[in-house]
């Protein structure tokens, strides 16, 4: 179990602060009805939580797999500024906390 407004945020669906507005706007339910509690506790396995008539499916470990291009970093950030294999995840997997699990040279691909 977990709580509602958790969920949403780990799932990507906006900070603490946005998910806790959605819920008071009504956006969110929880099966089939409307959330009012932004600390109720849910199921991930087996409730079904929509936002905004979307379902959001908890997903707490991605797995990425990516083909490095030569020139990036197989790091999670860089002080200099150089480009990092993290640099290059967007969208959806954004909101993880995405960290290499092998290293490449720099100069490296694959």
């Amino acid at each position: 179990m977990i709580r509602l407004d958790r969920f949403l945020s780990n799932m990507g669906r906006g900070t603490r602060k946005e998910v806790k507005k959605m819920i008071s706007e009504g956006a969110v339910t929880v099966n089939g009805i409307p959330a009012a509690d932004c600390a109720m506790a849910v199921d991930e396995q087996n409730d079904q939580v929509f936002v905004r008539s979307e379902r959001v499916f908890y997903r707490p470990f991605v797995y990425l797999m990516m083909n490095k291009p030569s020139g990036v970093l197989s790091a999670s950030e860089d002080r200099g500024g150089a480009v990092t294999a993290v640099d290059l995840v967007a969208g959806e997997y954004a909101h993880y906390r995405v960290s290499p699990a092998g290293r490449l040279d720099k100069d490296s691909e694959g």
